[in-house]
């Protein structure tokens, strides 16, 4: 599995916040268009010969660049339309982009062949998971859609370290365009074959989180949690009666550098629900009871 070094559920009205570096354009916070349980998206509409993408840095020193997300590409008139891409500290560049003349979805390195693989519906959910490996020359760059591998591509290129990965059309789009982004993952892979897999990308919804209304009689609870777009602690108020009985709250554990245990319990100010993230595995809290938390690794 992957090693995940942040993750963006779309659930902040502004963009111009850690993780991301750079935003070009006017990504918006859509809710009327998400994925399953998925609470938001990040929807970007742009105009023709216009660009809008959003991308976080990689932490240094890592040279498989690793990119996820669900996507949704509901117009383009014309032309292609990137997806994503992923580049390097010394140059490189991989890309996932449409294809309006073909109906596929194709990856290349910028300076090499293009390869059309997958057909691709208008308005259809996909997870799209990109591995770009700049260790030595030839690169190459990996793609799966929905658990299929596309074929690689390789391209000759000095060998680096990853830098960054990017959502959404950069450069010049030949039309004009609409797509959405949900439960957007980054990071960096052990091998060009350590994909997280659509099944597992299933566990990432914020609405699997702890049902409040139905446990809870007061009319406010305080719930410590980490904002997923800051990745940083915030004591929130959240009364219920804004809320639906399904609505949930999931705190997510990044910081912490070591697999939970049975000490991190409801003393220690975890919940059911709770999920753990480190060294590449995903855990979630299933029981708090004191000495004795229970934590279900993620397969």
């Amino acid at each position: 599995m992957p090693t995940i070094e942040g993750i963006d559920w779309f659930t902040k009205d502004t963009f111009t916040v850690p993780p991301y570096i750079t935003v070009t354009g006017t990504p918006t916070r859509d809710t009327s268009v998400v994925h399953e349980a998925d609470l938001a998206s990040m929807k970007l509409v742009t105009a023709a010969n216009a660009q809008g993408l959003i991308y976080p840095d990689i932490s240094s020193g890592h040279t498989l660049l690793w990119n996820a997300c669900w996507y949704r590409l509901d117009s383009l008139a014309s032309g292609d339309i990137d997806l994503m891409r992923a580049e390097g500290t010394a140059g490189g560049v991989a890309v996932i982009a449409y294809a309006s003349a073909s109906g596929l979805i194709y990856h290349y390195i910028v300076g090499g062949s293009t390869f059309p693989t997958r057909a691709y519906t208008f308005a259809s959910w996909i997870w799209v998971e990109h591995i770009f490996d700049v260790t030595s020359s030839p690169l190459g760059a990996y793609t799966r859609i929905d658990d299929t591998d596309l074929t690689s591509v390789t391209l000759a290129g000095t060998p680096t370290t990853g830098r960054r990965v990017k959502l959404g059309p950069q450069g010049a789009s030949a039309a004009a365009s609409t797509s959405y982004y949900s439960t957007h993952l980054w990071g960096y892979a052990s091998s060009t074959s350590d994909w997280l897999g659509k099944a597992n990308a299933m566990v990432f919804h914020p609405g699997k989180g702890v049902v409040v209304a139905d446990t809870l009689a007061a009319t406010s609870v305080s719930q410590s949690f980490v904002n997923p777009w800051e990745l940083t602690g915030a004591s929130q108020t959240v009364v219920l009666g804004d809320l639906l009985n399904t609505q949930s709250i999931v705190r997510v554990i990044t910081t912490v550098l070591r697999s939970p245990g049975i000490s991190d319990d409801v003393t220690a100010g975890y919940t059911i629900g709770d999920m753990w993230i480190w060294g590449g595995r995903v855990w979630w809290c299933t029981s708090t009871a004191a000495g004795a938390a229970v934590w279900k690794e993620s397969a």
